[in-house]
């Protein structure tokens, strides 16, 4: 699984959960050491799912939530691959809670980023994890 600030720059969205979760298939490349001095290079699908850093998004039940998603399925329509860097374990993420592994990781498509435009469009608010989060009732940012 990634470690910290681990950049994964082709990467399939596989699935949109809300407005700030998104399971993704990261590829990482790896280098095996054949008989004879030979190498091989090959490339692994990881799936892991992933929060959005330093924001929050209203849960999907309410409008505010659907707005939110929405926009994200919107925003990564068409984008074959993402670049997802992640920074460190989600930390209500894990076994208990999917089958995933659980980051929290910035989103880009080229020089655009998800957070920034989810904030631009006012459907998210920043947080960092601490205290009480933000948009978990109807109304947002």
């Amino acid at each position: 699984m990634p470690a910290k600030s681990t950049t994964w720059p082709i990467t399939q969205i596989v699935r949109i959960l809300d407005g700030d979760t998104i399971d993704v298939l990261g590829m990482h490349a790896s280098t095996l050491v054949l008989p004879f001095g030979l190498e091989a290079r090959i490339t692994v699908p990881v799936p892991f799912r992933i929060r959005l850093a330093g924001v929050n998004a209203a849960k999907l039940p309410t409008p505010a939530g659907r707005l939110a998603a929405d926009f994200v399925k919107r925003w990564t329509a068409g984008a074959t691959f993402v670049t997802v860097t992640t920074r460190e374990h989600y930390k209500y993420g894990g076994p208990e809670y999917s089958p995933y592994a659980q980051f929290m990781a910035d989103v880009t498509i080229g020089d655009l980023d998800l957070v920034e435009a989810l904030l631009d469009h006012l459907l998210a608010s920043y947080w960092d994890g601490t205290g009480a989060r933000p948009n978990d009732k109807e109304t947002h940012a």
